[in-house]
């Protein structure tokens, strides 16, 4: 759960009862990294200022302990979001139909992580956890 918290980003974190100190863009990687428990260097990447559209919000982070890549992805958060929500038309999917602007999102940023195969992919994904879930079963 602390994983889909950090993937908001600082301001979530800090309403949730988190610190960060500073106003620099550094927030969102201090605010994950306190929250999440882990050092900076495990977390690989953070890309959850980018307001556009089918390109969520989102961090990949390491869990050595539990030998496990994170990949939070925020749910709906700026307009941006909005727009990729409101692309609703059902497209073709694997075996049935999904919500397209998930579907076009969720593609781009699962198929971005198919290197990382010696680790489990665990999603904390706020609107479609049964997309990413047929997404990664496609890409095993």
């Amino acid at each position: 759960m602390r994983y889909c918290t950090a993937a908001y980003g600082w301001m979530a974190v800090v309403a949730f009862g988190g610190r960060v100190s500073g106003t620099d863009p550094s927030l969102d990687v201090q605010a994950i990294t306190q929250h999440c428990q882990i050092p900076t260097t495990d977390l690989r990447h953070v890309a959850l200022a980018e307001p556009n559209a089918y390109a969520p919000g989102h961090f990949l982070a390491v869990d050595h302990e539990h030998r496990t890549i994170v990949f939070a992805i925020r749910g709906t958060w700026t307009m941006a979001d909005l727009i990729t929500d409101l692309s609703a038309r059902y497209v073709p999917f694997l075996n049935g139909h999904a919500h397209g602007g998930i579907v076009r999102s969720v593609v781009a940023l699962v198929l971005s992580l198919v290197s990382l195969c010696s680790y489990h992919l665990v999603s904390c994904e706020q609107r479609s956890t049964s997309t990413i879930s047929t997404v990664q079963s496609s890409c095993s």
